[in-house]
């Protein structure tokens, strides 16, 4: 099973949730269908914008993380109205 860890980075002066994981193509093809998803060159990771539900996803599963991005897939699909 991979491994994805989530760490709040910041990327062009704004919070962001940076998902680190090694390079794997089918999870990078499910990551990248996540909408507001964004590579960063200079950080080396997937990022999305901080908001305050993924801050509590976050603190609330730490040591967690495939569970979090499960987590996070839902909370946008439904919460945000965003499609996966």
């Amino acid at each position: 099973m991979d491994t994805i860890d989530l760490k709040r980075i910041f990327h062009r002066g704004k919070e962001c949730v940076g998902l680190y994981f090694d390079n794997n193509p089918t999870l990078n093809n499910l990551v990248q269908k996540l909408t507001g998803v964004k590579w960063s060159q200079t950080n080396k990771c997937w990022y999305i914008p901080w908001e305050p539900e993924i801050a509590a996803i976050i603190n609330g599963i730490k040591n967690k993380k495939h569970k979090a991005m499960l987590m996070l897939g839902r909370l946008y699909k439904n919460c945000l109205g965003i499609m996966i």
